[in-house]
């Protein structure tokens, strides 16, 4: 299993990047209102943030079904990126 300790410096800063032009980019959208933006925002970019760092950092390595945690993770993450940009395309103004 991949941990944040084997991921090279320049890749986490790559997505750091990316999250914040992200973040920038939805800001300066006038397609949102700001309560909006910041619901969109929590549930694509903070939230699966904080589960990455408990992915990586919060599960102990003598749990025996260590590997069932760190799969659910996975999937919560995934699944609230996509609920993020979902809410933010359903939202959107045109």
């Amino acid at each position: 299993m991949l941990t944040l300790a084997d991921v090279p410096p320049a890749l986490l800063l790559l997505f750091e990047a990316v999250d914040a032009a992200a973040v920038v980019i939805v800001w300066r959208s006038p397609h949102w209102t700001a309560g909006q933006k910041w619901s969109g925002l929590a549930l694509a970019l903070v939230l699966p943030g904080i589960l990455r760092l408990v992915r990586n950092l919060g599960i102990p390595e003598d749990m025996t079904d260590r590997g069932v945690w760190r799969g659910v993770l996975i999937v919560a993450t995934l699944a609230l990126n996509v609920g993020g940009c979902v809410h933010l395309r359903r939202t959107r103004r045109r």
